[in-house]
Formats: C-alpha cells, sequence, structure tokens
C-alpha cells in the first residue's frame, strides 16, 4: 500500500469512526437485559374425560416451574397465548434437557404458495369501507357549500339500461349493464321491498356469444333473486340475514350519503373481467362508495344500495375441481351454491356498513378481521337456510361433524396455519389463511357465547376492533374478554373431536344442531365441527409440536399477536410431569389433559 492510499484509508476510518460515535453510521441496537421472574404453579388432573388449566403468572417475564400430577395414560398439551394484539412475542422454551426436534405432531407444514381456487373479498374495496376518509376529502366537501348533485330517483324495470362504476373511479371497471328482474315484494315484518338484478350485457346470454366460458339466463336471475328475497316472512336471505343484525340502510342524519330507501341493487359482472379464473376469485363485494351522493369528488357511485356478484362463475355448473359435470346448470351445483353463500356473506357487510358506520356515526368502520369474521359466520348461521354448504364444509343437511378427509370450507388451511394471528389481515395469497383463521375464531366464538345475539351486538358495537368483542361479552352477561376467549378458543381446538361444554364447545358429537334465537325468535343452527376431520397437503388436524425446547425459538417465527401456538407435552403420560418455562411479556399458558 503506498502512502497516498495509506492517507486515504486512515482519513475514511476517522470519519466513518465519528459518524458511528455520533449515531450517524452503523447504529448498534441497544441490549436490554430481561429479568424473567421465578414462578411456580402446579394443577391436579382429575379422573375426567379431559382437563383444561389456565396457568395464572404474576409478573410479565416469567420462568415458570409447572406440575401437574395424577395423571393415568393422558397426553398433555402446552397451548401457548400471545394476548397482544399488536405485537409479536418470543417463542416460550421449555426445559434445557429437551432435544431439537420441532416436527409436528401430524406432518411438516407445506411451505408452498396456496394456489387453489378459492373464494376471497375484493381488497380495494375492503379499505374503502373500512375508512372512506381515506378516498375521499369530507371537509372539502363542507367547503364546497353542498354543491351535491341531486339524486337520480331509480327508475328501474326489466329492460332499462345503465353504466355502473364498479370501482372508486369514473375511468376503470365501467360496465353496461342491463335490468333482468325487478321484484317489489313485502318481505319480512311488512316491509316493502324491491330488488333489482342487473346483469352485465358481456354475460348475458345471446346467440354466438363466445367472449365467456358461461352466460347468464334469464332461469338463473329469477332463482337468484327468490333465494335473495321473496314475498312473506323468513323464507329468503333478506330476512334471515336482517333478522340477525339489523336493516341494511335506513334514516340517517349523514348528508353525504344517499336517503333512506328500500331497493337493493344486485349486479351481475364479471368481477375483474377474469371469466374463469385458476387462483383465488373474488365472487361478490359490496362498496360503500356507492351509498355516496354524488359530487364532483364521488361521481363513481352508482346512488345504489348495492353489490356486486360474478356472473361467470354463478352461471358456472362445472364441479368444484373443474369437471364438466352433466352440462345443465342448477341452483345446487357447487359454483351456484356458492355464490348463494357469497350473497348472505356479502349482505352482512352492507348491513355491517349502515349499523356500524352510520348509525353509530364513526370515522372508520370495522377492522378488516373483525368484519370478515362475521360475514363468515353469517354464512354458517344461514348455511342450512339457504341450503348452501359454508364455510364448515360439511353438507348443509348434516348437523353431525362429517366424516375424517374433509377437504372443503375454510377449516383444512386454519389446520395448517393454526398459529396465524386473529387480528392481523394478510394481503395476497396469503389473505385465505387470514379467512380461515378469521372463520375458525368467530365459529368457536358462535358456539360458546350466545350465538346470532352475541354477533348482533358485535356488529352494532360503537367499537371497531377487538373491544367490540369485548363490547358484546359484556352484554351478554360474560366475565370474558377477548383475549379469555383467545385461550378458551386455543382449548377448544385441542378438544374439538369431544363433546366439550362451553366455552370449549366446537363439537356436540351427536345428530343435533347447535341453536340461537334471534329477538324475532327465529332460531339459527349451527353444525359441529371436528377439527382432526379435516385434512389439506396430507395435514390431518391442528398443526401441533411435539414439544417447545430450548433453541426452537431460533427455527420458529415468533409467537403472532391475537395467536395459539399447540404443542403436545407428553404422551401417554402417567404419575407426574414436570416442566421449566420461559414466558414472555403477554404469553399465557393454558394446560389441556386428554
Amino acid at each position: 500500500m503506498n502512502f497516498k492510499s495509506f492517507v486515504y484509508l486512515l482519513i475514511f476510518a476517522l470519519i466513518a469512526f465519528t459518524l458511528n460515535s455520533c449515531g450517524f453510521l452503523f447504529p448498534v441496537d441497544e441490549v436490554v437485559e430481561i429479568n424473567y421472574i421465578d414462578e411456580s404453579a402446579s394443577n391436579v388432573a382429575t379422573a375426567n374425560r379431559f382437563d383444561v388449566f389456565h396457568v395464572e403468572t404474576t409478573s410479565d417475564y416469567v420462568n415458570l416451574k409447572y406440575k401437574i400430577s395424577n395423571l393415568y395414560n393422558n397426553d398433555v398439551y402446552f397451548i401457548f397465548t400471545n394476548v397482544s394484539v399488536d405485537s409479536s412475542r418470543s417463542n416460550p422454551t421449555v426445559d434445557a434437557s429437551y432435544s431439537t426436534n420441532d416436527a409436528p405432531v401430524n406432518s411438516v407444514r407445506n411451505t408452498e404458495d396456496i394456489n387453489e381456487l378459492r373464494v376471497v373479498d375484493n381488497y380495494k374495496a375492503k379499505e374503502f369501507n373500512q375508512n372512506p376518509s381515506k378516498f375521499i376529502d369530507f371537509d372539502k366537501i363542507k367547503s364546497d357549500n353542498g354543491r351535491f348533485t341531486s339524486r337520480t330517483l331509480l327508475n328501474d324495470y326489466v329492460g332499462a339500461s345503465q353504466i355502473f362504476y364498479t370501482t372508486n373511479s369514473t375511468t376503470e371497471g365501467v360496465v353496461r349493464a342491463t335490468c333482468r328482474s325487478c321484484r317489489e315484494v313485502t318481505a319480512d315484518m311488512n316491509k316493502t321491498k324491491t330488488l333489482s338484478i342487473y346483469v352485465a350485457d358481456n354475460c348475458w346470454k345471446t346467440d354466438g356469444a363466445t367472449d365467456k366460458k358461461f352466460y347468464v339466463t334469464k332461469e338463473m336471475v329469477e332463482t337468484l333473486a327468490a333465494k335473495f328475497l321473496s314475498a312473506g316472512p323468513g323464507n329468503d336471505i333478506y330476512d334471515w340475514v336482517t333478522g340477525i343484525y339489523g336493516e341494511e340502510w335506513g334514516v340517517h342524519d349523514n348528508r353525504y350519503y344517499i336517503e333512506p330507501n328500500d331497493n337493493i341493487t344486485i349486479l351481475l359482472c364479471d368481477i375483474e373481467e377474469d371469466d374463469v379464473p385458476k387462483n383465488s376469485i373474488v365472487m361478490g363485494y359490496f362498496h360503500s362508495k356507492d351509498s355516496l351522493i354524488k359530487t364532483e369528488q364521488t361521481g363513481f357511485s352508482n346512488q345504489r344500495i348495492m353489490f356486486y356478484i360474478d356472473a361467470v362463475m354463478f352461471a358456472n355448473h362445472t364441479t368444484a375441481d373443474g369437471k364438466p359435470g352433466d352440462g345443465v346448470w342448477q341452483i345446487t351445483d357447487y359454483w351456484p351454491q356458492s355464490t348463494i353463500s357469497v350473497l348472505s356473506h356479502e349482505f352482512q357487510h352492507m348491513i355491517h356498513f349502515y349499523q356500524k358506520f352510520i348509525l353509530n356515526k364513526l370515522q372508520r368502520s370495522s377492522e378488516i378481521w373483525l368484519e370478515e369474521m362475521c360475514s363468515l359466520v353469517t354464512e354458517d348461521f344461514v348455511s342450512n337456510k339457504i341450503r348452501a354448504n359454508g364455510p364448515r364444509g360439511v353438507n348443509y343437511y348434516d348437523p353431525t361433524h362429517g366424516s375424517p378427509g374433509n377437504i372443503y370450507g375454510r377449516l383444512p388451511l386454519y389446520n395448517e396455519y393454526d398459529d396465524d394471528s386473529v387480528s392481523t389481515w394478510l394481503t395476497g395469497d396469503d389473505v385465505l389463511r387470514s379467512y380461515s383463521s378469521s372463520y375458525s375464531y368467530g365459529a368457536y366464538l358462535a358456539r360458546n357465547y350466545g350465538g346470532v345475539g352475541f354477533f348482533k351486538l358485535i356488529v352494532q358495537s360503537p367499537f371497531t376492533d377487538y373491544r367490540a368483542i369485548d363490547d358484546a361479552l359484556a352484554k351478554s352477561g360474560y366475565s370474558d374478554d377477548f383475549f379469555k376467549t383467545l385461550q378458551n378458543w386455543g382449548a377448544a381446538v385441542i378438544l374439538s373431536d369431544l363433546a366439550a361444554s362451553e366455552p370449549y364447545r366446537y363439537n356436540s358429537n351427536n345428530a343435533a344442531w347447535m341453536t340461537s334465537d334471534s329477538d324475532k325468535g327465529v332460531s339459527y343452527e349451527l353444525g359441529s365441527i371436528n377439527l382432526y376431520n379435516y385434512t389439506r397437503n396430507g395435514q390431518v388436524g391442528p398443526y401441533i409440536y411435539k414439544y417447545s425446547p430450548v433453541g426452537l425459538e431460533r427455527k420458529l417465527r415468533s409467537l403472532n399477536s391475537s395467536s395459539n401456538r399447540f404443542y403436545l407435552v407428553s404422551k401417554n403420560a402417567g404419575g407426574t410431569l414436570e416442566r421449566t418455562i420461559k414466558l414472555d411479556k403477554n404469553v399465557k399458558l393454558t394446560v389441556v389433559k386428554k
């Protein structure tokens, strides 16, 4: 090295040292030593078929010496629950003497992308519904001194043509459609309602049409209309879903939204113009932008209480795996039947927006995970009424937990990712995991905390996050809170092959429905769930680790917020079992003996 190079190198080193000492370069995270407090706890197993022990600790960071005695040929499970709603936690460790074998009981988790054809919602519509102010400058509208266009009264009749905007844009997603059904009926509670069904012109069956694989016909439209709204009480999706949550639209004093009216519009179009997709499909969505009065900012509003259904998939008469079937469309075919379930799902979104956002005069509507949970459970509540298999994945007429090897519904994917966060909504292909977690948790709540009455309280609560569940629990007379339900849910997962009682009930283990009544006196029925009956990619039942040794935290993701992780600590144990467990802040331990 010559002298000049040495000088340059010395100068660079001095500059780097100076910057680093001032905190500008190469920052070093401050290492905070955590002091784990020694605590002990013990339980005595009973002769019952199972025991659940929620182990109480008093410190934030605990080195817990735990003992369970009186075991007799029992399996012992540890469930670790992160009760933080917004941050992950370090994985717990159990006994340094253990080996580092972290294989789960059932199989190795599949790490491939989730690429099967599954139903999802329109994420952009979700974002808008959750927080319209993110997209609309309401303060600017206020300063414009009411520069609203007058609302055009609906003039729907069969054959009427109209331009619809399917996104919050006037240049994208523009659809010309024709009204193919318009019915005014006296529905539940003697309310007169009008249902208008428009079909995109490029999705309507005409001679020589070849752009779409499947086209909508008059028979399909009238079948859909009858499923959603029919004359008389208690015989359609409208009656059954409003019977749980309340009206979809009505009196309000928000000057930016259309006035009360009794018309609901369904637009059948090829959502995303993807014909028959090969991956995830948006089969329907509700977009609250249509409830806005038109202004210079909101020219994309259709000024209707409406939602969107995918026309091609509704007309699709192939089987679930894409085989031709008998070639004749019937409402009982897989995709038409799925569309009926989607109708109830999207209708809950419509009601949710009015009940939560408009009536409570909130700045934003529910967090996505909470609202999706309500829609998924709505499908569950009305499954046997609308005669469509819902997210449970068992035939709508079957109240039992079904048969082993079940690959249908949302629960096979939940089993594979049963330690996902409930309160964090994933995106991209991973969003399917969030649907599965939200349904699993919601299905648990519905079967243990009052059914339809409890979910009505969630939807009508003025809270938009986990506190809506706390609010519903308190109003229903329960002492549990959201965090305790997470722990109870974890135990219910492990016990789902047994007939456990509340608050650990997934499975009645017999041929009887689990029922709850609305405040209108209508009974809703839920079937049993046995998570060990579901399989996906070779995994059978919940994803359960064998145990949690020291060092395992380096192999696993951290413990997600609002999540459970399951461990089989000992199989066929007898006598006394003792373990030392290191618990991070907000991590709770539940012990299940089977």
